[in-house]
């Protein structure tokens, strides 16, 4: 009852409104996928965390475990988004999550595993492919 004595108005979102976009089916089931890849994420992070903490005691152990997941985002985040927008962000979506370690087997899960943690790759664009390799090869690049 309002202080009126009638019944109060049914909230009613305006068109347009925030809400309005989950019911584009693409963009909804993108969404779900974004917030379940940080969920698990995020879990990867505390488990860390916390193995990281009971097996070490150490808060320096803890905050450089912290650190390495925060300190790459902070520094490349802005240069990698000028780069990225410029592509198609499907493709790139489905790339960086082919590329991350989901297993022990994974590629990339034995090359940290062999060669300790660190830059694993970096995309670069060039003009003329097979004679970027060339260069590459005749300085040494493996």
């Amino acid at each position: 009852m309002t202080a009126g004595g009638g019944q109060p108005a049914a909230v009613v979102s305006p068109p347009g409104g925030a809400l309005d976009v989950f019911r584009n089916r693409p963009f909804l089931l993108l969404w779900i996928a974004q917030a379940a890849t940080q969920i698990g994420g995020n879990m990867v992070i505390f488990g860390l965390t916390v193995i990281i903490s009971k097996s070490t005691g150490s808060v320096s152990a803890v905050s450089a475990l912290i650190l390495t997941f925060l300190l790459p985002a902070v520094l490349f985040s802005a240069l990698a988004g000028v780069f990225v927008d410029r592509l198609d962000r499907r493709l790139v979506l489905v790339l960086t999550n082919l590329l991350e370690p989901r297993s022990a087997d994974h590629t990339v899960a034995r090359y940290l595993e062999t060669r300790g943690p660190g830059l694993h790759h970096m995309s670069l664009e060039v003009a003329d492919l097979p004679a970027a390799l060339e260069r590459c090869r005749a300085a040494g690049v493996q």
